[in-house]
């Protein structure tokens, strides 16, 4: 069995009645790494993250991943390195989401770049430059069949014309 492992799908782990592969355990192959970015409503006043990090409390709330999450991890852990205090007020589990509640006024979200996928109408997004991106890459289980090495070599040429 082949999965792919894209944690900013909001779903990392196959869902019943596959088992949950564990990174430790499994062959894995990194594909992509992608940005994070803060999702935002078009108009709101905010040009660029060093406004933000610059406030003594960030009052909008932060819309995010579970925190077991890659997307929200990192976030997590570029903020702290930051020195900057910003837990999330709703958690959702897809990026989706997050695009959905931020359109609905509901704050600002972390997310990921995806290449091709615009944001929802009405939304903007602003880079978190020097935070670490989320991989994407595939995991499986046993020995690499020629099928999956096929599915893979395929995957890692998609994922080279996406930058």
């Amino acid at each position: 069995a082949l999965w792919l492992f894209c944690q900013a799908s909001g779903h990392p782990r196959p869902r019943p009645p596959f088992p949950t592969p564990r990174a430790s355990d499994r062959p894995t192959e990194p594909l992509i790494k992608r940005p994070l970015i803060l999702v935002l409503p078009e108009k709101h006043q905010l040009k660029t993250v060093a406004e933000l990090w610059k406030r003594d409390k960030i009052e909008e709330p932060l819309i995010s991943l579970p925190s077991v999450e890659s997307i929200a991890r990192n976030f997590q852990q570029g903020l702290a390195r930051l020195a900057v205090d910003w837990l999330p007020a709703i958690q959702v589990n897809s990026v989706d989401l997050i695009e959905t509640y931020v359109a609905n006024g509901f704050g600002i979200g972390v997310s990921v770049q995806i290449p091709g996928v615009p944001l929802q109408p009405g939304l903007r997004r602003i880079a978190l430059d020097g935070f670490d991106p989320v991989p994407v890459g595939a995991i499986w289980r046993g020995k690499a069949t020629p099928l999956i090495k096929a599915v893979i070599n395929e995957m890692k040429l998609r994922a080279t014309a996406l930058g």
